[in-house]
């Protein structure tokens, strides 16, 4: 039922779902001997798909307000790992600080992922908050954009606002900005 939730929260499709079963029948492996007995490579590509990391996240730590020490170890593992696989195990290691209140480590953390795999959309969207929250609101903005968002109903739109940059209006007689060629 949990990992229903889970999919559809994060709107999975059936690839989606697969990645985080295989990286849930991991994290169980772990729990069980205390070692990251799968493929660690494998683990971190299924994390890397999509929404799967957040996702997993979401498992193992639900709505409590505390890190796990067990996802601390598992990430680690996973972190260790060379080149863009590492980025998933510093995302993990990030989310969990976060949770412990170690916003400065965690910060630090997401940095590392983005430094190690820059297309890593998870970590964009984490570290635009953060950039945000120390009034960098043009950064932060930028890392909305590559994540996918856009002008117009979304979260750069409140970013703008505090920039005090207006999103584009229409005029009385001009088609909508939106780019559907309606008046409004």
């Amino acid at each position: 039922h949990r990992m229903a939730e889970i999919a559809e929260n994060f709107d999975f499709d059936r690839c989606c779902s697969a990645a985080l079963e295989s990286v849930l029948e991991a994290w169980s492996d772990y729990l069980m001997s205390g070692t990251v007995n799968d493929d660690a490579h494998r683990v971190a590509q299924a994390l890397a798909h999509e929404t799967v990391a957040p996702a997993f996240v979401e498992y193992v730590l639900g709505g409590t307000d505390t890190g796990s020490r067990r996802l601390e170890e598992f990430a680690s593992t996973l972190a260790c790992l060379s080149g863009r696989l590492s980025a998933p195990g510093h995302y993990l290691l990030a989310l969990n600080a976060e949770r412990d209140g170690r916003t400065i480590e965690a910060e630090h953390l997401l940095k590392l992922s983005a430094t190690t795999d820059d297309g890593f959309l998870p970590v964009l969207s984490e570290l635009s908050w953060y950039e945000s929250d120390r009034g960098h609101f043009s950064a932060a903005i930028s890392l909305l954009r590559r994540v996918g968002f856009e002008d117009g109903n979304s979260p750069i739109d409140d970013l703008r606002a505090l920039l005090g940059i207006s999103s584009p209006k229409a005029g009385r007689n001009d088609p909508c900005p939106c780019g559907s060629g309606r008046k409004f």
